[in-house]
Formats: structure tokens, sequence, C-alpha cells
């Protein structure tokens, strides 16, 4: 569905950042979308688990931004 729709960047948040939201990361990685990672709607059951993630793991394979960023990006898309 996102292929047939143009669609090439996914946008994350959500709870278990190095579970449930890395391994939707992984995935859309696997299946070459770009992803980005809101790292403040993000979170998980310690702040050590989420550094590590948001730190370590996912800037290997997402960019990682607020999403103060992430909305003015959309707003600024919306414009063009």
């Amino acid at each position: 569905q996102l292929r047939r729709r143009g669609i090439d960047t996914v946008i994350f948040s959500g709870i278990a950042t190095n579970f449930g939201v890395e391994a939707s990361v992984r995935d859309a990685f696997a299946f070459n979308y770009a992803a980005i990672v809101a790292e403040d709607a993000t979170s998980s059951m310690t702040a050590d688990m989420h550094r590590f993630s948001i730190d370590q793991v996912l800037p290997r394979i997402a960019r990682i931004r607020s999403s103060a960023v992430i909305i003015d990006a959309l707003k600024e898309a919306m414009k063009e």
C-alpha cells in the first residue's frame, strides 16, 4: 500500500523503544523505506533501555529527530 501511494518514508513513535519501535524500524529498513523516529514520542520500560536504542541502535538504520523538528519539516513539505 505504501509503495503504491509513492510513500518512501515512515515516521515512528510508540511504546517500548527497544522492542516494538525498534522492530518496526528494522522492518522498514529491510523493505528499503527511510525511517524517522520521533525521539520524544517513544519510551521504554527504563530510561537506559530507551537511551541505548535511541543512541546506539536506531541511528544506524533511521534518522532520530524530535517531534517538533518532524512537524516543522512536514509543514514545510506541505507548502511545496
